[in-house]
């Protein structure tokens, strides 16, 4: 088979080939109606005639079930040893991969670790030669490192311009390249971290396992440069510039640490999403930092007492196993069977697996379901508006015939209110590969019936009567929060509570970095699904503590960004130029003032200008207003601030 176009570059990230099945790691209970089947028959045997392992007599049930756990770990060693013929899947056969390709070799790092040798023989393994730029800086990454290649071109009098960058060399220059290493640089020694007899008190980390490489494999003609200088990240001329993205923070071009950069006020834990779709829990004020930004969210409320399905047990219905603690399953009949296989994280999200299947009859009841409990609590009213949310996967089994997440009403005594706010999940979600792509989402429901004082969530699922079926399902945080569209999961240790999810609320002092007279603000933000038109969003706010003087970066309702300034109450300068900013997407807005000329772009559109007061402010906020009001609800990835009114050109060039 050819190796594909961009190898080793192209397949560094992945995972090995995918061969996996039920049989690749199976749990004991999979395997043990399959041991049953094919033990004696026979009284003096217990055996099971139904095969579905809850006929045993108890003594052979314990055989039957060590067997079965022996043969899921011989299962799983043949699965482990197959993938071992995968460069990119190796576990155990480390040290015989690396005999076969002659490593480790002088140009490998000791410091590098498992990974690092693993990294040497996927590029050994797939090394096809070249010499191009791509390839070496394929074949740097393939070791771990991000690099850019130049080859500096010679200054020729007459075509080369003065203070261009074309460059006066030797006389074999001309067989120069250069290597410029992207994340090493300059390193120095600070007190209470730096090691004596170990850090330097200036230099830099030299790669030199990727020299050794790069040197062994370049061109014989040519001679390899390595440059360690690293471009300072914060934008120039700049007073303030947070990077969220990157976690980096910067006051007058001055890198600082994140407490020094803002303070963080939230007086509850919380969850955040990477760019990867994981998820990613915090403690109570931690800024909620990922590389999709800084999550700022209103406060909301999870009205279902355990929404991390805490208390499950392992076992089966009437075998010792339990359900999540208040969940119920009261409309399960005498041929319906659930059992708890296990519980655990799956991408940062805490699950219990459920396999519901008839107990070795025909089914005999259109549906089975299980129900999440607010703790009869009266928190609710008619017309409410709420939204909720599962994550759910199905792992093996039949296909439901549908399956549905509702919303029940209740009244204050807990009879119906009124019909159930149903919601189909669809069949290519209960199929994702894993939890991170399977939070279904139910948005924006009112609650309808007259009396309605309570409500809670639950799963119906469609089954067919008369015949037999078998499920196998992933259930992960569940939510019902108030409001129109759904925040990041809210989820907490306790079981019998609601729960709340306070404001964030972002805040820095403006000290000298700040110009009373003129500046620039820039901010880029990724808006959640769901938020467009409801409200403003707030991506920046620079005020006094009130609404009378301030100045502010926004999504306005119509979803076009824009530049608010307002002094002494009187808004002389409110303007939202630019195309629609869609929810999923990332808005760059820049917005400068200057008493004769304020102006502002969005997304790269033309500069719209006009004359304001200029306010005194003291406070600048990130993605709330005072008091954590008129929140993003999402993620702010950069905020960047400069103490002079930047050109019409320059803010057009910036949101670009």
């Amino acid at each position: 088979m050819a190796v594909q176009p961009g190898w080793p570059c192209a397949l560094l990230p992945a995972s090995p080939p995918s061969v996996g099945d039920r049989l690749s790691a199976p749990a004991q209970e999979d395997l043990l109606p399959q041991v049953i089947a094919t033990a004696p028959r026979g009284v003096i045997w217990g055996t099971d005639e139904a095969s579905d392992g809850t006929g045993a007599s108890p003594v052979m049930r314990k055989v039957w079930t060590a067997m079965a756990g022996w043969m899921a770990d011989l299962y799983k060693v043949a699965f482990d040893t197959a993938a071992q013929c995968f460069p990119s899947g190796i576990t155990f056969s480390l040290e015989d991969w690396e005999a076969e390709y002659g490593l480790p070799d002088p140009c490998t790092s000791p410091e590098s670790g498992v990974q690092g040798r693993i990294n040497a023989v996927r590029a050994r393994f797939g090394a096809q030669g070249g010499s191009s730029p791509a390839y070496f800086v394929c074949l740097a990454a393939s070791i771990g490192y991000e690099v850019t290649i130049t080859e500096p071109a010679d200054f020729i009098c007459d075509v080369s311009e003065c203070d261009g960058d074309d460059t006066v060399v030797n006389v074999n220059g001309h067989h120069e390249w250069v290597v410029r290493l992207n994340g090493l640089g300059d390193t120095w020694f600070y007190c209470d971290e730096g090691e004596c007899d170990d850090t330097p008190l200036e230099g830099f980390v030299v790669a030199t396992d990727l020299e050794c490489l790069f040197r062994r494999v370049a061109p014989e003609h040519t001679t390899v440069v390595f440059d360690y200088t690293v471009a300072f990240w914060s934008m120039e001329g700049s007073g303030l510039d947070f990077d969220f993205v990157n976690d980096v923070y910067a006051i007058d071009r001055t890198t600082t640490e994140r407490a020094a950069a803002f303070t963080c006020v939230r007086a509850s834990p919380g969850m955040a999403q990477r760019a990867d779709g994981t998820w990613v829990s915090f403690a109570a004020n931690e800024p909620r930092i990922t590389d999709n930004g800084l999550l700022v969210e209103e406060a909301r409320v999870n009205y279902l007492t355990n929404p991390a399905n805490l208390g499950a047990v392992v076992g089966a219905k009437g075998a010792g196993g339990a359900l999540p603690t208040g969940m119920g399953s009261g409309d399960f009949t005498a041929a319906q069977i659930w059992q708890v296989l296990g519980t655990g994280t799956e991408d940062g999200i805490p699950y219990f697996d459920v396999r519901v299947h008839t107990n070795g009859q025909n089914n005999d009841r259109t549906y089975w379901a299980f129900a999440w409990s607010n703790g009869n609590q009266n928190n609710f009213a008619p017309n409410d508006v709420v939204s909720a949310a599962v994550f759910i996967r199905q792992l093996s089994g039949s296909k439901p015939s549908q399956a549905q997440y509702c919303i029940r009403q209740s009244t204050n005594t807990g009879a119906s209110a009124g019909s159930d706010l149903s919601a189909t999940i669809p069949q290519s979600l209960l199929d994702a590969a894993s939890l991170k792509d399977a939070r279904f989402k139910t948005e924006n429901r009112t609650l309808n019936g007259a009396s309605v004082a309570r409500a809670h969530t639950f799963l119906i699922v469609t089954v067919p009567v008369g015949a037999p079926f078998d499920h196998t399902f992933r259930i992960g945080i569940a939510d019902l929060q108030k409001g129109a569209f759904i925040t990041s999961p809210i989820t907490s240790t306790v079981t019998n509570a609601v729960v709340t999810r306070q404001a964030d609320q972002i805040t820095r002092v403006l000290g000298a970095e700040f110009n009373p007279v003129e500046g620039t603000f820039y901010a880029e933000a990724l808006h959640n699904p769901g938020t467009a038109g409801l409200a403003s969003d707030t991506l920046l706010h620079i005020d006094d503590g009130t609404a009378s003087n301030r100045m502010m970066i926004t999504r306005n309702i119509p979803n076009i960004g824009g530049f608010v300034v307002t002094s002494g109450g009187v808004t002389g300068f409110d303007v939202a130029p630019g195309a629609a900013i869609a929810d999923g997407s990332v808005s760059r807005i820049a917005g400068a003032y200057k008493a004769a000329d304020c102006g502002v772009s969005s997304g790269g559109s033309a500069v719209a200008t006009g004359a304001a007061a200029i306010p005194a402010v003291s406070a600048l906020r990130l993605g709330t207003r005072p008091g954590g009001t008129v929140p993003l609800n999402g993620y702010i990835r950069r905020i960047t601030y400069f103490p002079e009114r930047l050109s019409n050109a320059e803010l057009q060039a910036l949101t670009a």
